[in-house]
């Protein structure tokens, strides 16, 4: 079952529709933009060889602050967040991303698979959870879902 989650119109900063608040809607592209966020170059990499033939990589940030100025800069439609980074956690950046850009995606990616990691990365607003144990469908398989809806992360990654 997929849950609805109310997003508002956005505008980009420099519109004249702009937001007072300085939000922003994601950068208009042919291919859904990701961003991958994760402090192991291995991880980074990894994902960005699976995933770059079906969207745009359009950049990779080492730990959640640079995540967060990447978001500012690029404006991805989707995220793919580590919980645990040097210099701000996954749930810090998740929370800031929300605030600057509440209709961009957040996947978080986690070595960490206990059902209270999953709550914990649900409250902090991610649409969908991804074990680093899963295989490269079930990564590909979740992007997509989270790309083409507004899912939340339920018991088990994305539905």
């Amino acid at each position: 079952m997929t849950a609805s989650i109310p997003f508002g119109p956005l505008r980009f900063p420099d519109s004249p529709e702009s937001k007072t608040d300085g939000q922003f809607a994601p950068a208009k592209s042919s291919k859904a933009r990701i961003l991958i966020v994760d402090d192991h170059d291995l991880i980074r990499d990894g994902i960005a060889t699976l995933l770059g033939n079906r969207w745009e990589i359009c950049g990779q940030a080492a730990d959640g602050l640079d995540g967060v100025e990447q978001v500012r800069e690029l404006r991805p439609d989707l995220v793919l967040l580590d919980l645990s980074m040097p210099v701000l956690s996954g749930i810090k950046a998740a929370a800031m991303i929300r605030k600057m850009a509440p209709s961009t995606k957040i996947v978080f990616v986690s070595m960490h698979d206990a059902p209270t990691v999953r709550e914990v990365a649900k409250l902090a607003g991610g649409n969908a959870f991804v074990s680093k144990r899963s295989n490269a469908e079930e990564l590909r398989q979740v992007v997509e879902e989270v790309l083409h809806s507004q899912c939340k992360i339920p018991d088990a990654q994305c539905s």
